[in-house]
């Protein structure tokens, strides 16, 4: 038998055959198909595909503590996240390698870090003063409480002029730039995990209102 061996997409994974024996070898994430084709006199061929991901890069060294909730920035160049590192859970930010963690808090337990649209503030929680909703620079400055109550999940509207959040398993929304406007958006829902659709009219959410959880849309008055 002589074996013939082609990769649809050299790109992504090459191969070869020595006797009877065909190495593929991936190069880069994405799918290729490699053909290997037997003749002794008649020919036989067989296709198979080949997927190549690529391994996950690691960009926290523990530090000391876990690290967790990594949010993007809207333009792609920096990640928050919450770690443990400094006893505490505080926010920090990074490059998209890893490079130049930034703490941005300082105090109290800090979750959920929600970027504004346009990528120059950051919505969180913190129990600093019982659990409250608070929003601040991209370098930590200027932090201000927008609510009042033990509020969770911020995310802000498309606009960033409001964030819509959970309280008492319900959704709220308020105006970022003084805390006014609150509005309640779910009656008796049992609700969480707010999400907005792109033009700003309707707030997906999750609630277990009809027993289990279910998704379910409002529209923003």
């Amino acid at each position: 038998l002589t074996y013939t061996v082609t990769s649809s997409n050299t790109g992504a994974a090459t191969v070869s055959v020595s006797g009877s024996t065909v190495t593929i070898t991936g190069v880069a994430p994405g799918v290729a198909t490699v053909t290997i084709t037997a003749r002794d006199p008649l020919t036989a061929t067989q296709s198979v595909s080949v997927t190549v991901t690529a391994a996950p890069t690691r960009l926290t060294n523990n530090n000391g503590g876990n690290n967790g909730e990594p949010t993007w920035s809207p333009d792609g160049t920096k990640i928050a996240f919450t770690t443990s590192r400094d006893g505490n859970f505080e926010l920090y930010v990074m490059g998209t390698d890893g490079t130049s963690p930034t703490r941005l808090t300082n105090g109290g337990y800090n979750f959920q870090p929600a970027w504004s649209p346009d990528g120059t503030k950051i919505a969180f929680y913190t129990d600093r003063d019982g659990g409250r909703l608070y929003v601040m620079g991209t370098d930590g400055c200027n932090p201000t409480r927008l609510t009042n109550n033990p509020d969770g999940s911020p995310a802000w509207s498309p606009d960033g002029t409001r964030i819509a959040f959970t309280r008492f398993a319900e959704i709220y929304m308020v105006n970022v730039e003084d805390g006014s406007g609150l509005t309640r958006l779910t009656p008796n829902a049992d609700a969480s995990t707010p999400a907005w659709s792109p033009d700003g009219t309707q707030i997906a959410f999750a609630s277990t209102r009809d027993g289990p959880y279910e998704i379910y849309v409002i529209s923003v008055p």
